[in-house]
């Protein structure tokens, strides 16, 4: 049984908390929720087809955070960077096709995803701040979960290299880069 304290939640970046039933519906609880969030001062449309905006969030997370875990880069040289883009640009590309093969509609492509996370600067992105911190990182849910519908939902060249290339690090304890002249960037053992 909850306490009959009052909790105080301070959104710090963002107010938009789209939501959904994964039917599409619109249940009482999804109307109530975004009635309450709305009330609260924040954006919180309910959206009939809400897989397609988690797969919006998805698609950049799936791209920037294991790169960035891999690179030891912020969101400004992954997407400034061209070598770096171009990666993120592939990763997103591959798993655009896995969640369209889902029946998933993608309202903005993919420099429009690279552009907008780009917009935010020179921000570690959870995976390097975890990697930082020694703590687990969310390697399966941004990464297995893709590999896993690709598995479940095609029969598509399922390489899955960005997962591999985190879980290989992780089972050698040891992440980082080397920069081009030779020098070592960043490394950190877990």
């Amino acid at each position: 049984m909850m306490g009959s304290e009052t909790s105080l939640v301070t959104a710090i970046n963002g107010v938009r908390f789209p939501l959904g039933e994964p039917d599409g519906s619109r249940s009482p609880r999804i109307e109530a929720l975004s009635h309450l969030l709305i009330a609260s001062g924040l954006k919180a449309p309910v959206r009939p087809r809400i897989r397609d905006e988690l797969w919006v969030k998805l698609w950049g997370n799936l791209a920037f955070n294991p790169l960035s875990a891999l690179t030891c880069a912020t969101l400004d040289r992954l997407t400034g960077q061209p070598d770096l883009r171009a990666i993120c640009r592939t990763m997103m590309t591959e798993a655009k096709a896995v969640a369209e093969a889902l029946g998933v509609h993608f309202a903005i492509d993919v420099e429009r995803r690279i552009d907008g996370a780009a917009e935010v600067g020179a921000h570690k992105t959870s995976m390097l701040q975890d990697l930082e911190r020694g703590r687990p990182m969310e390697i399966d849910a941004l990464l297995g979960a893709v590999v896993l519908s690709v598995k479940m939902a095609l029969s598509y060249r399922d390489d899955g290299w960005p997962w591999r290339w985190v879980q290989a690090s992780r089972e050698r304890g040891s992440f980082g880069m080397i920069a081009d002249g030779g020098d070592e960037v960043c490394r950190f053992r877990v």
